[in-house]
């Protein structure tokens, strides 16, 4: 507590209350989005360091009831990749994208090494994700959260979460190298790299295996095989073979990569009724 709201007959014992406690948060909310009008990052950053020092001195039940109070004041801070830069965030801000697997702590290391793959994460993707340390982290999840790095395993638990709108192959190509080495014995990582393949919001939960053509095989052959494979569909399980070419030999299996090959086209072709019939 600083001195001048210390009690002088008895230094080191006020204590703010619940009530005092959500006027100053209200009071540095207003100043922290006055001074982001003007890109102040050194008041902002002073507003916040008082807000988190508020926010620490309550015990946790406190505490609990204060965010709930303050849910919707941006009084907290973390780092926005989308922007490349640190923003002012509420406790709503935090949980929600907490809900949907966006919201990450710094990895170990300093420079670019501290955002992990987050911004390659962020090329990918077109929803905001978010950076935040750990004493953030602590003080609105509680001390044992779950809130992780951004490494290969989340990346890949964040895309298998929900259907978050993705980029074009361009951007998601980018990514894949990264988490080619991912555990991929959770489904929902199977379901994030398989997200990130084929990249249809339409076909998010769909189990159907991805294709992808030979490196020795004739175009012609991937085309029949669309037809085939998806005659009633848009061939959406056909992969660009570019896509896929980092990773391939890692996670061709049957619940992620097939190859396909002309005999087991003509196989189909003989089962299929609409040309079955007319071969001889």
């Amino acid at each position: 507590m600083p001195k001048e709201f210390d009690a002088p007959e008895a230094p080191g014992t006020a204590q703010l209350s619940l009530e005092d406690a959500l006027l100053l948060l209200k009071n540095l909310h207003d100043l922290i989005t006055s001074y982001e009008l003007s890109d102040d990052q050194e008041l902002i950053s002073h507003c916040r360091a008082i807000a988190g020092e508020i926010l620490q001195r309550q015990d946790e039940g406190e505490r609990r009831t204060l965010l709930i109070r303050a849910k919707n004041l941006k009084i907290l801070q973390g780092y926005d990749c989308m922007q490349k830069k640190p923003v002012a965030l509420s406790p709503a801000d935090l949980e929600e994208l907490h809900a949907i697997n966006l919201l990450f702590l710094y990895s170990q290391g300093i420079n670019q090494a501290q955002y992990g793959l987050a911004l390659k994460l962020q090329l990918a993707i077109k929803e905001t994700v978010i950076l935040i340390n750990s004493k953030t982290a602590e003080i609105v999840f509680h001390r044992n959260n779950n809130l992780v790095s951004c490494h290969a395993d989340s990346v890949l638990d964040s895309l298998g979460t929900e259907s978050q709108p993705l980029r074009k192959i361009e951007n998601r190509r980018q990514l894949l190298p990264d988490v080619a080495g991912a555990d991929l014995s959770s489904p929902r990582r199977v379901r994030g790299l398989r997200y990130l393949l084929h990249g249809l919001e339409n076909h998010f939960a769909d189990d159907a295996t991805l294709w992808v053509s030979g490196y020795d095989q004739s175009p012609v052959w991937g085309k029949l095989w669309q037809q085939l494979e998806s005659h009633n569909e848009d061939g959406w399980n056909l992969l660009d073979r570019k896509l896929v070419g980092e990773i391939r030999h890692i996670c061709i299996s049957p619940f992620c990569l097939g190859v396909p090959h002309p005999s087991a086209a003509i196989v189909m072709i003989c089962a299929w009724p609409h040309w079955g019939a007319a071969l001889p």
